[in-house]
């Protein structure tokens, strides 16, 4: 039995992102010293900017938005007239963006074919670069890259940003304080209701290289470790993939389109040195300790469609409920669970921040090439049946500094 007096609510309280070392690429010019960075949008009118970033930009007070770039500048005005948004100009060119050079910032949201040509036309202009995942669609594109990036001294970050959500910095903080001195064993689920994920061609990589990349990404940045084997079975929509990491921990990666509407999308799970860390769709975090202490973290809901039900755990799983039963009736035209912060603001706040205070960014081009590494073995384990070994200095991995996870300590 639990002791009453070892059992805690807690009410959510952000953590800052730890900095980064000093950055030493290109030297910046004054203009780091003000309080707003200079962006230039890229993909403007794609759902992942319209409905995400820019909303989040527009809140954040040290965002400028210097240009919006799309072939649709149509709908770009539209969106600009719709959502009030102030921007110095729209156009449909990339290499006008490239070439001003009032721009600090790209932030790109594109077809997941052109990262590569994008981030490598950023690099040749000069111009630090926020770039949607996957960084490519193949480890010889990340390959290419790699020190294309170094040469021009420019930083990149790529949108993995589960790793910036506030309950997953709560549960590595707690990880690294008390349970990583034993290997761990780790499981994430993704099941989303996708029916229509069945009646089409799988584009670009599938959920393998659409979705799982955050979730390589965020268990070596979590584990600060290097995976080394990955077995897959299964199929381009519905599979697991079992993950080997150097120092003895062990992952499996449960992705289904055909999960329930009742039920967060996502559900990590970390057990090690018998303390347990669970996290719920962003919105609750529940760490189980060795000495009979009980944790329950509430977070804030981005998206909260009965703001009169209790922000407790037992009111996210009421939340659920209502919700399946109502999309159920079609009352939600969108399939958009209560959920709580992903890292979407949080990755860009640490972007500009990094921007304004000289620093390297975070979930930089190492860790982007390795999550393409990681997918890549996942599709060929899938193809072969076998599981695949991790081999990072086919990457050249070693003669970048950023190589290590120590970064944010």
């Amino acid at each position: 039995m639990i002791n009453a007096t070892n059992v805690m609510i807690e009410n959510q309280k952000y953590n800052s992102i730890k900095p980064e070392k000093n950055y030493k690429g290109r030297k910046l010019n004054s203009k780091t010293a003000q309080k707003q960075v200079k962006i230039g949008i890229v993909g403007a009118a794609g759902d992942i900017i319209n409905f995400v970033h820019l909303p989040n930009l527009k809140r954040n007070p040290k965002a400028h938005f210097s240009a919006f770039c799309d072939r649709n500048i149509e709908k770009v005005n539209a969106i600009i007239k719709e959502k009030s948004y102030e921007v110095d100009y729209v156009t449909d060119n990339y290499d006008q963006m490239l070439d001003d050079s009032e721009i600090q910032l790209i932030i790109a949201g594109l077809p997941h074919e052109i990262h590569h040509e994008v981030i490598k036309k950023a690099s040749q202009a000069g111009k630090d670069i926020f770039i949607e995942k996957p960084m490519g669609l193949s480890p010889n594109e990340c390959l290419d890259l790699l020190p294309i990036i170094k040469k021009s001294g420019i930083r990149v970050m790529i949108g993995h940003n589960r790793r910036f959500a506030p309950s997953y910095i709560d549960a590595k903080n707690i990880y690294q304080n008390s349970m990583h001195t034993k290997p761990a064993i780790l499981t994430y689920r993704v099941a989303d209701p996708l029916p229509q994920y069945y009646e089409y061609e799988i584009p670009e990589g599938g959920r393998i290289y659409g979705e799982e990349c955050h979730f390589f990404d965020l268990l070596a940045w979590f584990l600060e470790d290097e995976p080394i084997k990955i077995y897959t079975e299964g199929d381009l929509l519905d599979f697991q993939i079992t993950i080997k990491f150097k120092r003895g921990s062990r992952a499996v990666l449960t992705s289904s389109a055909q999960g329930g509407m009742g039920i967060p999308k996502e559900l990590f799970e970390c057990h090690a040195d018998y303390q347990s860390i669970i996290v719920e769709g962003n919105v609750c975090l529940t760490h189980a300790g060795n000495h009979g202490d009980y944790r329950i973290i509430n977070y804030p809901l981005h998206f909260d469609p009965y703001p009169d039900i209790p922000n407790t755990s037992e009111g996210y799983r009421l939340r659920m409920k209502k919700y399946a039963i109502d999309n159920f009736q079609g009352k939600f035209k969108t399939f958009s669970q209560p959920f709580g912060s992903k890292g979407h603001y949080e990755e860009l706040d640490e972007c500009m921040n990094a921007i304004l205070e000289n620093r390297r960014f975070a979930a930089d081009e190492i860790d982007g090439a390795r999550a393409v590494l990681c997918c890549d073995a996942a599709v060929r384990s899938l193809q072969t049946g076998h599981p695949e070994e991790l081999d990072f200095s086919d990457f050249r991995l070693k003669q970048y500094d950023t190589i290590t996870y120590n970064k944010q300590k």
